[in-house]
C-alpha cells in the first residue's frame, strides 16, 4: 500500500513537472486547426502601358549603293538651239555620264552628296544655205563638272520618304563658247532640268527598297499578340499597339541615317482562360517628335505557388529566435500559407515565451495580410498584418501579449519573401518575349534588358502572380 502510494506521488510529481517549464510557467496549447483555404482571388491590375522605343539606323553607304543602282549612269538628249544667221532647225545634242554618288553626314543633320560628271559631250548642229551653197555643221563640245548639295529626307504621313534635295553644279572644264553656245551654262541648264526628273524617278525606287511602310506594318502587326507566361495557373499578357511616334531621319557623324520610332501599347494581364487575340489595326500616321530614347518597357508576370512561399519563409525562419520587448521571444517551427479573398494566410507553428508575464504558448497561430511588393521591387511583404479572428479569440485567453502591435510589427518585418528566383524567371520570360517582338528578316535588332522590378502581385487560388516591369535598351538596324 505504501509502495503504491509512493508510485502515485511520483507519477503526480512527474506530470506536474511536464506542465511546469521555464521556472514554473504553465505551457498553454492552441487547439488543432483546419487546413488553410486556397480560394483567394484578387482583382487584376488595370490596363497598363507598354512602350517600345527604338532608334532606326541605316548606313549611308547602303543608301549610296541604292542611289547608284537606281539612278541611270548617263542621260542624253537634244535641245533646239537657234544660231544667229543659220537656218532653222539648229540644235545641240548631248550625252552626260556620271560617276558614283558619295554620301556623307553634314553637321546640321542633312546628308551631303557629291557626284562627278566626268564626261559630258555633244555637238552644236546647224545648217547654212545661200544660193547654191549648203553647209551642214556638227561642232563638238565637251565639259565636266561636280554636282554637290544636301539631302534632308522627310517621312511623310503616308510613310513615303521625300528627299528634299538641293543641288549645286560646278562646271570645271568646258569649251567656253561655240558660236553663241555657252557650253558651261548649257550643261548647267540641262542638269538643272534633269536633276528634278532623276529625283522624281529615283525617289520611288528608294522608297521601294526601303519599304518603310511595309516593314513597319509587319512590325506593328506582330505587336498585336497574346503571350502566355505560365501554365499553373494559365497566365497571359495581351498587347495591343495604340500609336506610333517618329523622329524624322537625319545623318550622324558616324555615317548613319538615324531615325527612331516609339510604339505605345496597352498591356493587360489575364488569369484563367486565354483571352481573345487582339485584332490588328492598320499602321497609323506617325506623330513626329524631336527624339526617342532607345528603351522599352513591358509587363512580365511570373507565378509563385503558396507552397513555395511557405517553403521560403520556413527555411528562413525555422529555429530562429524572435526577440520581443519585456523578456519575450518566439521561435517558429513551421509555416503553411493559404489564401482567402485578396489576402494571404500565414499559419505558423510557434513556441512563444514571456518570462515576465510567466506565459508559455505552443501551437499554431494564423495571420492574414495583403501581399504587396516592396519599394525596391525585390521582395514580397504583407501589409495590414494581423491575426485572424479565430487566432485573436484564442490568444486573448492563452497569450494576450502576442496581440501587441510591437509583436505584429516584428512579425511583419520577418515575413518577407525574396523574389530572386522569380526575377530570374522573369528575366528569361522577358528575353523570350523580346526575341518574338523583334523577330523579323527586315531588322537586325540589338536588345539589352537592364532592369526587372516587381510592381504588383495578384492572388489566384494556390498561386500568387508577381507582375514585373521590364525595361532596357533596344536598337534596330535596317538592312536594305
Amino acid at each position: 500500500m505504501h509502495g503504491g502510494a509512493s508510485i502515485s506521488v511520483l507519477a503526480l510529481l512527474s506530470w506536474g513537472a511536464i506542465l511546469m517549464a521555464d521556472d514554473g510557467i504553465n505551457v498553454q496549447h492552441t487547439t488543432p486547426k483546419e487546413p488553410l483555404p486556397t480560394d483567394g482571388s484578387s482583382a487584376l491590375p488595370n490596363e497598363q502601358s507598354s512602350t517600345i522605343s527604338v532608334p532606326i539606323r541605316i548606313p549611308l553607304a547602303d543608301l549610296s549603293n541604292r542611289l547608284n543602282n537606281s539612278v541611270p549612269p548617263s542621260v542624253s538628249g537634244q535641245k533646239d538651239f537657234p544660231v544667229p544667221g543659220m537656218d532653222r532647225g539648229s540644235n545641240v545634242d548631248y550625252v552626260i555620264h556620271r560617276g558614283a554618288f558619295g554620301l556623307a553626314p553634314n553637321p546640321g543633320g542633312e546628308i551631303g552628296f557629291s557626284v562627278i560628271v566626268d564626261d559630258a559631250h555633244g555637238h552644236l548642229n546647224y545648217n547654212w544655205s545661200h544660193l547654191h551653197f549648203h553647209i551642214v555643221n556638227h561642232t563638238p563640245w565637251h565639259a565636266s563638272c561636280v554636282i554637290s548639295g544636301q539631302i534632308r529626307p522627310e517621312i511623310k504621313p503616308d510613310w513615303q520618304v521625300q528627299p528634299n534635295l538641293r543641288a549645286n553644279i560646278d562646271v570645271r572644264n568646258a569649251n567656253f563658247m561655240i558660236k553663241n553656245l555657252h557650253v558651261g551654262r548649257f550643261l548647267s541648264e540641262r542638269l538643272n532640268e534633269r536633276i528634278p526628273q532623276l529625283t522624281d524617278s529615283a525617289t520611288p525606287a528608294l522608297n521601294h527598297s526601303l519599304a518603310l511602310h511595309d516593314r513597319l506594318t509587319d512590325y506593328w502587326t506582330q505587336a498585336f499578340r497574346v503571350f502566355q507566361v505560365s501554365t499553373e495557373p494559365n497566365t497571359y499578357v495581351k498587347f495591343a499597339p495604340k500609336s506610333i511616334r517618329l523622329v524624322q531621319p537625319h545623318s550622324t557623324s558616324d555615317g548613319l541615317l538615324l531615325s527612331g520610332a516609339t510604339i505605345d501599347c496597352s498591356c493587360s494581364l489575364f488569369v484563367g482562360d486565354r483571352p481573345q487575340d487582339p485584332t490588328p489595326t492598320p499602321l497609323p500616321a506617325p506623330t513626329i517628335v524631336a527624339a526617342v530614347e532607345p528603351k522599352f518597357q513591358m509587363l512580365v508576370p511570373v507565378s509563385i505557388s503558396l507552397q513555395e512561399i511557405a517553403r521560403v519563409l520556413e527555411n528562413k525562419l525555422r529555429g530562429q529566435k524572435l526577440a520581443f520587448p519585456s523578456e519575450a521571444a518566439a521561435t517558429i517551427q513551421s509555416i503553411a500559407v493559404g489564401s482567402t479573398g485578396n489576402k494571404l494566410l500565414i499559419r505558423a507553428s510557434i513556441e512563444a515565451v514571456d518570462s515576465t508575464l510567466r506565459s508559455h504558448l505552443e501551437g499554431e497561430v494564423t495571420l492574414e495580410g495583403m501581399p504587396v511588393i516592396s519599394a525596391d521591387g525585390l521582395t514580397l511583404e504583407l501589409d495590414q498584418l494581423d491575426y485572424t479572428a479565430e487566432s485573436k479569440n484564442e490568444l486573448v485567453n492563452l497569450a494576450a501579449w502576442l496581440l501587441k502591435p510591437l509583436v505584429l510589427t516584428q512579425l511583419r518585418s520577418v515575413l518577407v519573401v525574396d523574389l530572386d528566383s522569380q526575377i530570374a524567371a522573369a528575366n528569361k520570360a522577358a528575353n523570350t518575349e523580346l526575341v518574338e517582338k523583334f523577330k523579323s528578316s527586315n531588322f537586325r535588332p540589338s536588345v539589352t534588358l537592364n532592369s526587372l522590378r516587381a510592381s504588383n502581385i495578384i492572388i489566384a487560388g494556390d498561386k500568387a502572380i508577381v507582375a514585373f516591369a521590364a525595361s532596357g535598351n533596344c536598337e534596330l538596324n535596317i538592312t536594305l
